[in-house]
């Protein structure tokens, strides 16, 4: 167990004892520890010297050099990160700069231009810092080159220390930012290495965007342990078997979907990825049948089904599929049982716990549980709380996560009490979207629903529902651009005469869904 310790002191130790082994595999080239820290430390010294101790860093890129240094120059210089995804529009990144507000933005080739575009939003007036000339590899900011730097810097961070803002989707149509601390991925760290037990062998992927918090585990779990990480291009994201085996991985993490595209291409066939040892989905509900099938094509792997919200540090449950479990007619596989050290509660609509077999709402508790939301006083009331005890207290988070405890699987995932969704892996808010499809369709009746709708499977894209627009399907859907990002966007934008409503008077979305799935026989539906 490493929980005293903080990230920076553990990533530093993995670095003086790993030096010459491979840390990246990059666009074909590997980068060596020392080679990767050397430039990292370079970028702290340069934070140090421009920015304030408590200053935020803007990371504007993912799967480059630039990014992946840029997250680990902020951690080692004990500034928290915030990652903007550069596939958000504009003003999505501008709503989370100037709720996060960051002195600083790191950018690489591709986002040069947002970056100059950006800077407005961030303070004092800010800082940017990209790639010299054609160097990828190269950073420099208004004063000149960054160099590398030998030793490496001394950590200055503590547990207490925020270590990244990741923003999710929210309800009124602006991201909710949570703050997770140091402390928090420290005891995250601890509880996934009872599974993952990683080791400087170990080859590992990493296809998250940096706005998505499994990304913290890829980059974390796989450098914290000495081990290879091997970053997707984004032309090979949806190719995912082969890259396993052109490179024998040994480490794979995804969204269920990266697998059920995989599926879909036919890749997943008996034994083609048998270097694997481990492989663990998070991010929606793993279906079995895919589970399974995974499972063949990785026969060599251990697989396990990880649950967690961002909320709670990236991941806080886990199952490990065996080969032979019998799941008792389960389509998805269940949640299991809480990391080391954390503790889950399921409570009825009184507060009372839920007795076994008897659905209720997923609270979380314990140290991964972080401090909540930023500048969002009314939602951090709601979800969080504190529970004292004798001498002890426990943070809690309610999850918003429909479960059943069953005594021989654990947790049983049965859907949400609200109308949050998992898009592609993706956190989405669908009152989010609604909120913009009233401006972009300027009509107060609309509904957004994800496809394909179903409990069993993950939803790959968003379609909706107008009545009463003079506008067409592509106009609504061009202005839906420019205020969500590509995986909110409705795919189709269907108009129908009357919006169904529930008893209660609330937008019907099982309705909806049966008018989909009824299509062939409803001829009024306009297709967009």
């Amino acid at each position: 167990m490493h929980i005293s310790q903080t990230l920076a002191e553990r990533l530093l130790h993995a670095a003086e004892a790993h030096s010459s082994r491979p840390a990246v595999w990059l666009d074909g080239k590997q980068i060596s520890y020392q080679t990767l820290f050397a430039h990292a430390s370079g970028l702290v010294s340069c934070l140090h010297d421009r920015l304030a101790p408590d200053d935020r860093v803007g990371i504007l890129c993912q799967r480059s050099f630039p990014a992946l240094v840029g997250v680990l120059a902020a951690v080692l210089s004990g500034r928290a990160y915030v990652p903007l995804n550069p596939g958000f529009p504009v003003y999505r990144q501008a709503t989370i700069l100037d709720a996060a507000k960051p002195a600083a933005i790191i950018y690489d080739r591709d986002t040069c231009e947002r970056a100059h575009e950006l800077r407005a939003h961030l303070m004092r007036p800010g800082i940017l810092i990209g790639p010299e000339g054609g160097d990828p590899s190269g950073l420099r900011d208004e004063r000149g080159g960054i160099a590398r730097v030998s030793p490496l810097p001394n950590p200055v961070s503590s547990g207490d220390t925020t270590l990244y803002l990741m923003f999710t989707s929210g309800t009124t149509g602006t991201p909710k930012g949570v703050r997770v601390l140091d402390r928090n991925v420290g005891a995250y760290l601890d509880g996934i290495d009872d599974i993952t037990r990683l080791t400087p062998d170990d080859r590992c992927s990493h296809l998250f965007d940096l706005s998505f918090d499994l990304s913290v585990h890829d980059l974390f779990a796989t450098w914290t342990a000495g081990a290879n990480l091997f970053v997707l291009p984004k032309t090979r994201t949806m190719d995912a078997v082969t890259f396993v085996h052109d490179h024998q991985l040994t480490s794979w993490f995804s969204v269920p979907s990266t697998a059920a595209f995989a599926s879909r291409l036919g890749q997943l066939t008996a034994g083609a990825a048998p270097s694997l040892r481990l492989s663990l989905f998070c991010g929606e509900p793993l279906p079995l049948r895919l589970a399974r099938d995974w499972a063949q094509t990785a026969p060599n792997s251990r697989l396990w089904n990880l649950y967690g919200p961002t909320e709670a540090t990236i991941a806080f449950t886990a199952y490990e599929l065996s080969p032979n479990t019998d799941l008792d007619g389960l389509v998805t596989v269940p949640l299991g049982q809480p990391l080391a050290g954390q503790k889950v509660r399921v409570v009825r609509q009184d507060g009372c716990d839920a007795p076994a077999g008897e659905e209720g709402e997923l609270l979380l508790g314990g140290s991964q549980v972080t401090p909540g939301y930023i500048n969002n006083p009314e939602a951090h009331t709601l979800r969080f709380f504190e529970e004292l005890g004798e001498g002890t207290s426990t943070r809690w988070y309610r999850t918003g996560d429909l479960v059943a405890v069953s005594h021989a699987h654990g947790m049983v995932f049965r859907g949400r009490i609200d109308d949050q969704v998992k898009v592609n892996g993706y956190r989405v808010e669908l009152l989010e979207i609604d909120e913009v499809l009233r401006k972009a369709a300027e009509t107060q009746q609309v509904a957004a629903l994800p496809w394909p709708a179903s409990d069993i499977g993950p939803s790959d894209h968003i379609i909706a529902f107008i009545c009463g627009s003079a506008l067409p399907p592509s106009e609504i859907r061009k202005n839906c651009r420019s205020s969500l990002p590509a995986y909110m966007v409705p795919r189709r934008v269907i108009a129908i005469d009357s919006m169904p409503v529930s008893a209660s008077g609330k937008i019907d979305r099982h309705a909806l869904r049966r008018l989909v799935e009824n299509e062939t026989r409803q001829p009024a539906l306009a297709r967009g």
